[in-house]
């Protein structure tokens, strides 16, 4: 999780703001249990499928915020959400629920033609740019620069 600071006094714990196309895969799961926050412990369950997503969750707060939010990635269209089944509205890319829902359920999908874009497939693209660029110098005795 991350806060994200409104103000001084409106501060409130912002979850999956950075997801890969390829976490909310049809059978993907993010979970994390009593994550540290600034509030107190929060423990979350992502279950993705061919419909949307739904998250499940659960807080032992010791300080309680107003609301919590669920950050919608950029690659993603809402056809609908509910927060323990009543319908809530995205404003500004983001769900913001109160603090004691269980269950938010999104309904969408992954924006056609949406690069597959995950940590492994970037790492993967890396070693293959070094390693020809490794072979290059091994070739030619030259460094090559940043943009070759």
């Amino acid at each position: 999780t991350e806060i994200y600071t409104l103000s001084l006094h409106d501060a409130l714990p912002i979850l999956f703001s950075a997801l890969s196309p390829a976490w909310l895969e049809p059978g993907k799961i993010i979970e994390a249990r009593n994550a540290p926050t600034f509030f107190g412990p929060l423990s979350f369950i992502l279950r993705a499928n061919t419909g949307g997503w739904t998250v499940a969750l659960e807080n032992k707060f010791w300080t309680r915020p107003q609301r919590i939010g669920i950050r919608i990635p950029w690659f993603y269209e809402v056809e609908e959400a509910e927060a323990d089944g009543r319908k809530v509205a995205v404003h500004q890319g983001e769900l913001v629920v109160p603090v004691g829902v269980k269950e938010v359920k999104i309904k969408g999908r992954i924006t056609p033609g949406t690069a597959q874009m995950s940590f492994d497939r970037t790492v993967e693209e890396y070693k293959k740019k070094y390693r020809q660029r490794y072979e290059e110098f091994l070739r030619s005795g030259e460094i090559g620069t940043a943009d070759n």
